[in-house]
């Protein structure tokens, strides 16, 4: 009787587990920076640098990561900011880089975080120095996507870094960009559809 009651237990703290809902996944954009992007002035020549903006909504954290090239001077801030490819934006998330530290998180207001992944290339990241205050690098914000196996819709610019393999694997991608599904469940997901 009482292993009956142990099995009992043990079924029903497994259920509570298996129907606990799961993390999502952070969402990955990245962006090719350079200095002839920053606007009103460019920045110094021949910088460039690319970046990865991680957004979590289920701790409402954004991790980064930077690379330069050709930028002499210590970076001195990092930000997102609010503005289409050539429109000088306000800044909407200060990622709080500092000189020699090019990777960190911070946590940031859910309602900010929504802004860029509702309309991820209607934003972008900078980095600025002391010599370039304004800005010495920036790039557009794009949605990353490592998995060959998420499809592209027929629509999609020609440049765009995604590809196209799969028929209907759109809709997979729309269900991560928002959130409603991680990319491992997309992956499982579009092999079977096959």
């Amino acid at each position: 009787m009482r292993s009956v009651r142990i099995l009992a237990l043990a079924v029903t703290a497994t259920a509570i587990v298996v129907a606990s809902p799961a993390q999502a996944a952070p969402i990955t954009l990245t962006a090719a920076m350079t200095a002839d992007e920053e606007v009103p002035q460019k920045g110094p020549a021949g910088a460039t640098g690319s970046g990865t903006v991680d957004l979590n909504t289920d701790n409402n954290q954004v991790c980064y990561t930077f690379i330069t090239q050709n930028l002499n001077d210590p970076v001195t801030a990092g930000h997102i900011h609010k503005g289409a490819k050539g429109v000088a934006g306000d800044v909407l998330i200060d990622l709080k880089v500092t000189a020699g530290n090019l990777k960190g998180c911070v946590t940031e207001e859910p309602a900010k975080i929504q802004a860029v992944l509702a309309d991820a290339q209607g934003h972008y990241v900078n980095l600025h120095t002391q010599a370039n205050p304004a800005g010495a690098v920036r790039g557009q914000l794009m949605a990353a996507i490592t998995n060959p196996q998420v499809a592209v819709p027929e629509s999609q610019p020609a440049d765009s870094q995604l590809a196209r393999t799969g028929p209907g694997s759109a809709g997979l991608l729309v269900a991560i960009a928002f959130g409603l599904l991680s990319a491992g469940t997309a992956v499982r997901l579009g092999s079977r559809r096959r």
